[in-house]
């Protein structure tokens, strides 16, 4: 049976517990080949880390930023925009649509994110763009 679904109200919003972290990792590239992440936000303790400029606007850093969704994957592991997420049936994209969180799986049909302690982080859009392929 298919439970997936293109309606976009059934995308989950992030949780609503007291308040989650509010951040942001943003990828660092280095001669056009992905680096490592630059993580900013309220990350620490309540305290502002800023985006990381380099040589680009804060308008161009901001733009390949991605935010936590205030979730978790089954190992633990903070679950962002832009992460490759698999269950071990399919691989699913997580995308911020509609103002709301959802997984996008390779047929095209949003899913709520909720809580998915059966999903799995194997990569993410930048540091493994051939796992969408």
């Amino acid at each position: 049976m298919n439970d997936f679904t293109h309606n976009p109200s059934d995308l989950a919003e992030a949780p609503s517990q007291a308040m989650r972290e509010i951040k942001f990792r943003q990828p660092l590239f280095d001669n056009g080949k992905f680096k490592n992440w630059h993580y900013w936000g309220f990350i620490s303790e309540g305290k502002f880390v800023g985006v990381a400029i380099g040589d680009k606007t804060i308008q161009e850093a901001k733009k390949t930023s991605q935010q936590f969704t205030g979730l978790y994957d089954k190992n633990g592991k903070d679950i962002f925009e832009g992460d490759i997420l698999s269950n071990g049936y399919g691989k699913a994209l997580i995308v911020f649509e509609h103002g709301k969180f959802g997984l996008k799986f390779d047929d095209g049909y949003l899913r709520a994110i909720k809580s998915r302690p059966d999903f799995e982080i194997i990569g993410s859009i930048y540091e493994n763009p051939e796992l969408l392929k």
